[in-house]
């Protein structure tokens, strides 16, 4: 369960994870996990998939791709293009047993958005976090979102200083709203998932090109995985309602 790092007595901490889910399970509380995807990840896709499946989740359970953004880790991070194939070799178990774990990400909110017409979208695919996020620091300082914080971006000083009202209409926000704008007239003016996508999180665009105003480089993996993998299973094809 302990993922890499140095010094890690993943011996004792499995034993206390262990114990904890029975706690929660004998006091009638529903749990969930989020299994981070690194480069250790790709050469047992099933065996993760299995092995987290049998914890007997009683809540949401998403697969995420690492974000690294230090150089120096290569031995962890992984590309847009092995996150896809990692999912691809878990969906057609996935979809087959689809009842069994109905909760799984990204399988389910796909299933949802592709298939049943919902637009049910996260924050880092909705495209609309530019007035409506703020994050709060435990002594007072806002920002964007949780991720900006971490990067000193987006900063919107602090709640002792300003009103709520103002840090939700700092003049910053403007650029995460033109972002929008730029995106759909541009980079992704022809791409036939904008509604499920929008050009994905602005830091991740941040995190490679040192400006909000691109799409994410993980667009690539939305859109390899429901041409390549969600609608050739399914045999369901995605159709924009706004195009």
């Amino acid at each position: 369960m302990r993922g890499p790092g140095k010094d890690i007595d993943s011996d004792m901490y499995n034993r206390r994870f262990m114990k904890a889910l029975s706690v929660l399970e004998r006091n009638g509380f529903g749990w969930g996990m989020i299994y981070v995807v690194t480069k250790r990840s790709l050469a047992r896709p099933l065996d993760v998939f299995y092995y987290l499946t049998n914890l007997k989740l009683t809540g949401g359970f998403n697969m995420n791709p690492v974000l690294i953004y230090d150089e120096g880790r290569k031995d962890v991070a992984i590309t847009p293009g092995e996150y896809v194939e990692f999912l691809g070799s878990l969906f057609p178990v996935w979809w087959k047993y689809r009842h069994r774990y109905p909760d799984m990400e990204p399988f389910r909110s796909l299933v949802r958005n592709i298939m049943d017409g919902h637009r049910s979208l996260g924050c880092v695919e909705a495209g609309d976090c530019a007035y409506h996020h703020v994050n709060v620091a435990p002594d007072g300082g806002t920002s964007q979102c949780g991720r900006s914080a971490d990067w000193g971006l987006l900063d919107y000083g602090s709640l002792m200083k300003r009103t709520l009202a103002d840090i939700l209409q700092d003049h910053q926000r403007g650029q995460l709203a033109e972002r929008i704008l730029l995106l759909r007239d541009g980079e992704c003016g022809s791409c036939r998932f904008w509604e499920i996508c929008h050009g994905g999180c602005p830091l991740d665009a941040y995190s490679r090109h040192k400006s909000f105003m691109h799409k994410s480089e993980w667009c690539d993996a939305r859109r390899g995985f429901i041409s390549n993998y969600f609608e050739p299973i399914t045999g369901v094809r995605f159709e924009p309602h706004d195009r």
